[in-house]
């Protein structure tokens, strides 16, 4: 029997414990050269030779190859994630029919480990143990992995369908809504739930902002205005902003509407939002046009790109949002071109935790002459506007 311990890597090459199967210090030394790798080829040559060295070490490398996932860079992970593909087939070839499904399956379940290596585990299991891994899914449903967290929806998914019971299965489908985090699922259960007599709200699941105030607009002519810090960014004196809502599921608010129907112009769009204690999220945005994003005075995001495409959480922002009143300030700059699909003047902004999951942050409004506080997303969206013919 194998003995697998756990080895204190003294920050060499994790920066904490890290699960190994008595790891030799080649492949202690080939992981740390992987991991060093840097842009434009450093680090190439001597990742190459640890990269050579962490496979020929075969299924002892595998476990701490996936550890070494663990805060490395995009470029390291692409090295680490080469080697365990090598890993694999190196000892699919010699007739190895699988790896420790004990050791994969504490892998899989330790969300302290990065996200992408815990899937790269849980597949592994299940191309050897298909019942093992399904039994798995029931504990992602609320998983920091977006990829394991979708997979345990899926599943969810799959044993509600046939429910005779209605209740039952409503129960079920709003169970698997609140877990989802991919808009496709969203969606779908959004359907479901409401042809069994619920009322899903998607734009208080997703934590949209959909009260905001905008500016007049400024000058962009030439593309220049994104770069010109305009009034908006240097005083907080919002007198004369009008009032503009969301008139959709996803938090769009149309400028064009609400601003001015016109090109070569910029717009900002203000909100407070509330936090219950010093919060470290996300701030999410959606548009098809150049964009900032300004929290509390302070610039945290810029995209400067026109027209090529808006989706949903195109745009992620990481704030760290203090106790009480937060100012959400952003810049959204529209070009010249005429063409009708570059017409739209629009962005979506949401606040939510690393897995996209709504925060118990509220948002403050006016109403009725008065200022309260209210649940993102709780306001149902206003009525949109039919388009000039």
């Amino acid at each position: 029997m194998r003995r697998f311990v756990l080895l204190a890597l003294a920050g060499a090459v994790w920066p904490s414990l890290a699960l190994a199967a008595d790891v030799p210090k080649p492949v202690l030394d080939g992981l740390k050269a992987m991991k060093a790798v840097g842009p434009e080829g450093a680090g190439n040559e001597d990742a190459a030779k640890g990269w050579k060295a962490v496979v020929a070490a075969g299924e002892a490398a595998l476990v701490p190859t996936l550890a070494a996932f663990d805060d490395a860079s995009p470029l390291a992970v692409n090295w680490l994630r080469s080697a365990v593909n090598a890993i694999v087939e190196q000892e699919k070839q010699k007739g190895v029919k699988g790896f420790p499904p004990g050791l994969l399956t504490s892998f899989t379940e330790d969300t302290t480990r990065n996200a992408a290596a815990r899937r790269i585990a849980f597949e592994l299991l299940h191309q050897q143990d298909k019942a093992a891994a399904d039994a798995l899914l029931p504990k992602f449903l609320n998983d920091p992995s977006r990829e394991l967290r979708r997979d345990a929806v899926a599943a969810g998914l799959k044993k509600a369908e046939p429910l005779a019971n209605v209740e039952g299965q409503k129960a079920a489908f709003q169970k698997l809504f609140d877990a989802a985090r991919d808009q496709d699922q969203v969606d779908d259960l959004a359907a479901r739930l409401k042809k069994l007599g619920a009322e899903p709200n998607t734009t208080k699941h997703y934590g949209f902002v959909t009260e905001w105030n905008v500016s007049e607009a400024f000058d962009n002519k030439g593309l220049k205005g994104f770069a010109v810090p305009y009034p908006p960014e240097k005083a907080t004196d919002r007198t004369g902003w009008k009032y503009a809502q969301s008139w959709d599921a996803y938090g769009t608010v149309d400028l064009n509407t609400a601003v001015a129907d016109s090109k070569d112009v910029l717009a900002y769009a203000v909100a407070t939002v509330v936090a219950p204690d010093e919060t470290k999220c996300q701030v999410r945005l959606a548009t098809p046009n150049a964009v900032k994003l300004f929290v509390n005075g302070k610039e945290v995001y810029f995209k400067e790109e026109y027209h090529s495409g808006k989706k949903h959480d195109q745009h992620v922002a990481n704030v760290t949002l203090k106790k009480g009143a937060n100012e959400l300030l952003v810049k959204v700059c529209q070009n010249d071109k005429t063409q009708s699909w570059m017409k739209p003047w629009e962005f979506a902004a949401r606040v939510c935790d690393a897995t996209g999951g709504a925060l118990p942050v509220q948002q403050q409004i006016s109403k009725d002459g008065k200022q309260v506080t209210v649940a993102l997303g709780e306001l149902a969206p206003a009525p949109k506007k039919e388009e000039k013919k």
